[in-house]
Order: C-alpha cells, then structure tokens, then sequence
C-alpha cells in the first residue's frame, strides 16, 4: 500500500466560475445543491462565499464528503491509500476504491493511518516516502518531511466550525458492485438535514464534493433531489425537469454558480443519445409494484442533474452499453454496463420507496436496503442481472408500437401508466390453437379441461369468465346451467368430468350419473403475469416488442399481484376516458399478426382477476379461490410447494371424510400445460399420501411405465436425479411414485418426457446458437422441476403423520436441513 497524491494541475477538472474548486455543478438555477470535485482551501472559502451571496435566502450550509477512499493529510497535501498497482480512472486514483465501508470505520483506518505515518517519520528522521501521480500519469516516489499530520476529519471539523457549516462523512464507493445498503446512510442522512432544516426554519444547501465531483457525486445528487423533491409535493406529481426545478427554487434571482457541463475534456469525445433512453428492466420494476408515473419523476431528476455519461446515469447507461464490442456478451466492458444498469435502477427504486414510505417517521420504517429485501421479485431480478446481460441491457423501443397496431385510423398516445407503461399493452389470452385435440370433455369458455382419472383433480386453462361458471357447474358447485356462446359449445359426454364422491374413487361409473353430485370446489390460478378481464375475455399484459412471451415476476407474492392488476384496471380506465370510453385491446388474427381491436371499457366491462372471483364466490358458489404465482417453464420456488399443501392438504382430508361433500381440485395457468400439471401432480402427490390404495391403484393401471426402447433420459435417469435417488432414503420408491403420478396427470403434457425434447434440440447441430440457448434454459428448468418433485415426494412420505393428518415441517426448512440436495439441484445439467 501506498501514499499518492493527485497534482492539482491534473485535478483542473472543468473550468467552473469558483476557482480552485473542481467540476463544481450547480443543480439548476435558484436550487442550492451543488456538487464538486477536488477543493483547495481558498476554492472552499470563494464557494462558500458565492453560495452566500448569491442565493441570500440560505441560511444553513451542509457539507457532505462522499469518499469512501482513506486518506491522510501531510503538511496540507492529501493522500490517499491505495494499492501501488490500482487502476486510474480519468486521471484519478480515487476511483479504483471499491470499498463498502461505514463512516465510523473509515475514520478508524485513517486515524490508524496517521499514527502510522507518525511512527514511520519517527523512525525516518522525520521523513516519510510518499507518491505522487504526475501529468504523464506515472507513480513516483518522494521523501517528504514531516510536519504536520492530519486525518480528514481533523481537517473538516475545524473548517466547518469556522465557516460556520455542517460536515458530514457518508462514504459511497467510487466504481464497482453499488448495493443498496451503501445507500442507507444518504437517505437517512439526506431527510434528517432537510427535517431539521424545516423545524428550524432554515434554508438549507447542500455541497456534495468527493475527488472528482464525477459519477459518485451524481448518485448522491439524484438520491438528495428525490428526498428534497418528496418533502415538497408527492414525487408522481411532476414529470419534467423544469416542472422540478420550479419545485426545488429557492427565490427568483436566476442565480447559478456554474456551467452544468459535464464533459471531462473535448466535448466532441462524447454524443448524447438522441433519443429517450428507457430500461425495460426499469418498466418491469415498476410494473411490479405499480408506480410507473416514477419513471417520468426520475427521468426528471436525472436530466435536472446533467447530461453525458458522468452527471447523468441514464447517459451512462447508453454510453457504456455502446461501448461493448459486437461479440462481447461477458467480458468487462459489459460487466460496466451492467454496473451502470445497477446504478440507475437503485436510484428508481430510492423514488418507489420514498414514495411508499412517505413521510413516516425513520423509527417506524425500514431502512432502504431492508425494504428492498422484502421485495424478493425485484431482489431476484436484480440478482439476475449478471446471468442474463442481454435481457438487463434491453432498452424499450423508442418509437410508439401501438400506432402500427390499430385497425382502424384511430391512434393511442405512447402510454405512461402505474402499470401500463410505454409499449405494453393487453393481449387476448386465448389464441387459435390454444385447445389440445382429444381432450374431452370439452366446456365452452374453458380450454384444455381435463380431469385425471379416478379422481377429483382438474386442469384448465384459463377460462372467460361464463367458462368459469360452467367448470364450477361441472363440478356441482354451481346451481347455474351449463352455457354456450359464440362457436363454442359444450360436450354431449359432459359426464367424462363429473366428480366421484370421494376424492379417489376407483368404482364409481360417472356415466351412469344424470349430473354432478353437490359439491365443493378449490381452484388454483397459478398465472404470475397480471390478467384483467375486459367483458367476458381475459387479457394479459405483455411487451409488444415481445408479443408472445410471458412478462415474468419471479417471486411476486399473492396480494402483490393482485395490487399490481388493480391499478392496472385503474390506468386501463384512466386511459379509456381519452378515447370516448374505449380501450384498445390486442388479439392475434393471422399467424404471428396482432390486430388492434377498441373494446368498451368501464367499471362494469374491465374486472380483475379477484373480482371474477369475489363475484363467483357472492353468486354462491361453493367455491374457494387461490392465487398462487408460479414463472411459467420453470420449478415453482420451495415456499410454493408450502403454500400448495397449506391450502391443499386441509381440503383433502376433510374431502376423505365418509359424511364429506364431494371436493374437486382446479388448476389453470395459460394454456393450462406446465404450471397446471405441475398443480395437479402436487395435488395427486398429497392425495396419494394422504388416501390408502392410490398408489396400488396407479401401479397396477400402469404396470409397464417403461418400455425398452424408452432412453435413459426419457425414463428420467439424469445424473441429478441417480445422484438424488442415492441421497433420499427412499429415493427409488419417490421417484416411481412420482412417475406414476406424471403418467396419471399426462393428458396435456408429460413433466418427465418434456425434457428430452430440449435435450435433443440443444444436441442437436441443425439448431441455431440462440434456439439451442433457449433451448438450454428451458431444460434445465424443467430438470429442476423434476428433481423438486421427486424431492417433495420423498418428503411428503417422511414428514406426513397419519395421526394428526398433518406435515411436521415444512419443504423449505426440510431441504434446509439437507444442503447437499440443494447443491445438487443448482448443478443440475442435462446429461
């Protein structure tokens, strides 16, 4: 470790209107935030001065230093401690420090720092070796005498105390990996200077300084514009930085102490983008917590701030995502732009929670970086930036899609919702083709229905909203008549789907039943993706630039989602009120075509997914509706197959009840296939658990499952899979009971099979690269899901007590204990 000072000819930085102070910036007009680089002692006092004068309103100065860099000052000159080897970044040594370090801390290594230094002088003859960086940008060594030495907070409080300031150390790291919790001592520093100020009656500013008044200074300026910009009117209120400015302007004098250029050199070196840059990582954070009108009030506070890659963020997302060479998809010029990704969406989601907390008191909220924990969807995709970069680095298409999208001359405007952001519209989710041949009996308004033989267990894919009346009429859970509309029609063997009496009933004729018993239903939505109803028909949302693939929330709980449609409704509402009443709705004609269709939309005509439910559930019907998010293609999470059995398990044992009303178990996502089988096994997994003779039962209505010319792979014989068989201790008999179970719910796909189709098109050399990709990521999903099946098989069959009917611990705490299945399924691989 080394000593190295910056010359202060290499620190000139910009040239500012307050000599001796580097990169000054100045927030806007008449907005006392300022921001800077290196400070000489004189350039300290001159901008103290101008701020003084030229905004006469100020009475209270905030100095806030953002270095997380140690440093010493020797006889007046600071250095900093720093690898001899550490990276230059724009001329400056301070931006190599990557450290996550607390004030108290930081403070505690430079006292340390100078009482080293002290030492080494003493033994030196009162000389100690220190570095300097010189113009060309080489390191040498000097002797320096000793005269005085002094840590930065020595420094800083005696010139607070004598030009009447507030100083703080919020150290922040200069580059590298930004986590929320580096955050946490701005905000809550940032709202208690401004709390105080107003208590006061004080007219705050704020100086924000660090070595170069770069990238670090402009995270702390937008976090500080956000709190300061909340404590005035709510952040959704303003959508422009003028409309921002005007907000934030203390007096009227047009004063500015600076230029907000924010180039390091020729400005030639730098083109702004010319067009809006928009993350679609950023709509999809606030589609998940329904706060889209944020993304205009950040938008504002990031252009208030500057322009180019180093005072604005977005800038520095496109910069460093053109940066990034044709092939490179991994290499460290993406790693920057992620990086510079991972920035701006930290300081999106500083606005969500300060909008959310409002202006709670800090003893009775979280803190940044706890809150963010609670949001495990937006904590996994942010996590999950680094896997897929592409995806991270998508930007939303600067154009209007919905113009090319309507049929008649009629257009709608770019869209700017809570949840119905730029370029997302509502797809109709049943499509031609959607219904499997074969699958009988068919239900008018309820593709793909189904029922597993034997017993009381159902798939469907998501019905309209008379397809969900007739399923519950099916089921005898409705008084209702059967319906039909439109060319749909209802089977003539409508029987195929009644139930049994008891949940596995292996004699019972259904043929010979006029209709349904009365009985009780449990029905599962597994969809993740937002649906609302618009008449009779679901609609789910989706990203035209991505017409046809899920919008997923990994992670989202329940009433997340449920919030997330309700105001989806709202801004489907708010924007008919443009247009005479009418939305415009997205279904697909032609292959591959999307036509835009004018739908009437109003309180009556748009529902939400729970209001379809409410409204089955009030028009009596015995009926129990779940909503239990699920990613489409991929093993529901651990917690899922806990909340399956939480709300399954009770029904079925009150269902084998000999006095009991017969209950039926309904399943749907989509088409009704992965999710929805996989619904269904868990379903028959806990029934063959919980009723004797199932399994006898499947065994011996499928004595051969395999037939010899099946492969390894096609029998489920992956290497995870033998390696979790040995691992179980009943591992062979939890995968057979599983097996049996896939081949009983098969009807629409089988879960173990699904795999091999993947396996053979990565293998295969006739599929392009990206398919093969696709292709990969898929099989894996669907090997981990295998694998979790098997596991919860085993499970169930070890923590099951047949005494109280219940389970002694849960999934997730029972895989706990067992690491190494864990591990295994992380590394699982398609071989």
């Amino acid at each position: 470790m080394i000593l190295r000072s910056v010359p202060k000819d290499l620190a000139a930085g910009p040239a500012t209107s307050v000599p001796g102070v580097v990169a000054l910036r100045q927030l806007a007009e008449d907005v006392p935030i300022f921001t800077c680089g290196r400070v000489s002692e004189k350039g300290r006092e001159e901008l103290l001065y101008n701020i003084r004068s030229g905004c006469p309103e100020v009475t209270k100065i905030a100095w806030v230093s953002l270095r997380a860099e140690p440093m010493i000052f020797v006889n007046g000159t600071g250095y900093s401690l720093l690898e001899y080897n550490a990276a230059i970044h724009n001329g400056d040594s301070d931006s190599a420090s990557t450290m996550h370090v607390s004030r108290q801390r930081l403070e505690e290594i430079e006292e340390r720092l100078r009482k080293d230094v002290e030492q080494e002088a003493a033994a030196g003859d009162g000389f100690v070796i220190v570095h300097a960086l010189t113009l060309e940008g080489a390191t040498e060594a000097m002797r320096v005498k000793v005269e005085e030495v002094r840590t930065p907070r020595n420094v800083m409080e005696e010139f607070a105390e004598s030009a009447n300031v507030t100083y703080i150390r919020l150290p922040l790291p200069a580059s590298g990996h930004l986590l929320a919790s580096d955050l946490d001592p701005l905000i809550n520093h940032f709202e208690q200077l401004f709390i105080d100020a107003e208590r006061e009656g004080e007219t705050l500013a704020l100086v924000l300084n660090d070595g170069e008044g770069g990238l670090r200074t402009t995270i702390a300026l937008n976090v500080a514009t956000i709190i300061r910009a909340s404590r005035i009117a709510r952040l959704r209120s303003f959508n422009n930085a003028k409309t921002l400015q005007d907000l934030l302007r203390v007096g009227d004098r047009n004063i500015t102490l600076s230029s907000t250029s924010c180039y390091f050199g020729i400005e030639e070196e730098e083109s702004l983008p010319s067009y809006h840059v928009e993350l679609q990582a950023a709509s999809a954070i606030v589609q998940m917590v329904a706060a889209g009108s944020l993304l205009k009030a950040v938008d504002a506070v990031i252009a208030l701030g500057g322009s180019g890659r180093v005072w604005n963020l977005l800038h520095a997302v496109d910069f460093a995502k053109n940066a990034i060479p044709g092939n490179d998809k991994t290499g460290p010029a993406v790693m920057d732009a992620l990086e510079a990704v991972r920035k701006y969406l930290l300081i999106l989601l500083i606005a969500i929670y300060v909008d959310e907390q409002g202006h709670n008191p800090a003893t009775e909220r979280d803190e940044f970086s706890e809150w963010l924990d609670k949001y495990e969807e937006i904590r996994q995709m942010l996590e999950r930036l680094d896997e897929h970069p592409q995806a991270a680095l998508k930007l939303i298409d600067h154009r209007n899609l919905m113009a090319g999208h309507v049929a008649d001359d009629r257009t709608v405007d770019r869209r700017s919702g809570d949840v119905l952001t730029a370029n997302f519209a509502m797809k109709a989710d049943h499509f031609p083709g959607c219904q499997k041949k074969g699958l009988v009996p068919r239900v008018c308004g309820a593709p793909n229905f189904r029922k597993v033989d034997n017993i009381n267990v159902y798939g469907v894919a998501i019905p309209t909203i008379l397809g969900v009346h007739n399923v519950l009429t099916v089921l005898g859970a409705s008084e209702k008549p059967l319906v039909e509309f439109g060319h749909d029609t209802n089977d003539e063997e409508m029987w195929k789907g009644y139930p049994t009496p008891s949940i596995f009933d292996a004699t019972t004729d259904p043929s010979l039943m006029e209709s349904p018993l009365r009985g009780n239903v449990v029905w599962v939505n597994l969809r993740e993706e937002p649906i609302i109803y618009v008449g009779d028909r679901p609609f789910v949302f989706r990203d035209l630039q991505l017409p046809y693939v899920n919008v997923e929330l990994t992670g989202i709980e329940s009433h997340k989602i449920e919030h997330v449609e309700e105001i989806l409704k709202a801004d489907i509402l708010r924007e008919a009120n443009l247009y005479d009443g009418k939305f415009l709705v997205h279904d697909e004609g032609k292959p591959g075509e999307l036509v835009g269709i004018w739908e009437a939309a109003n309180d009556n005509t748009v529902r939400t997914v729970k209001q379809v439910y409410d409204e089955a559930s009030f028009d009596g019907c015995r009926v129990k509706f779940l909503r239990l998010p699920v990613t489409d293609e991929q093993s529901p999470e651990l917690k899922d197959f806990d909340l399956l059995v939480e709300n399954l398990l009770p029904s079925i044992v009150a269902g084998t009840s000999d006095d009991a009303m017969p209950t039926s178990f309904v399943f749907n996502c989509q088409m009704g296939r992965g999710r929805t089988t996989t619904g269904m096994v868990v379903c028959s997994l806990l029934l063959g658990r919980t009723t004797p003779g199932y399994y006898d039962f499947l065994d011996s209505k499928y004595p051969t499952l395999f037939q010899p010319t099946d492969s390894e792979l096609s029998k489920g014989n992956y290497s995870c899979v033998t390696q979790l068989k040995s691992l179980l201790s009943d591992g062979r008999e939890a995968k057979k009971r599983l097996d049996l179970v896939l081949e009983a719910c098969s009807r629409m796909q089988n879960l173990r099979t699904a795999i091999e189709g993947f396996v053979q098109q990565v293998s295969s050399p006739d599929v392009p690269e990206e398919a093969r990709a696709r292709a990969h990521h898929h099989g894996i999903h669907y090997l981990q899901r295998y694998y979790n099946l098997i596991a919860f098989a085993s499970y169930l069959h070890e923590e099951y007590d047949d005494e109280t009917k219940s389970l002694r611990s849960s999934f997730v705490a029972w895989m706990g204990e067992r690491p190494e299945l864990v591990n295994l399924h992380d590394a699982a691989s398609l071989s």
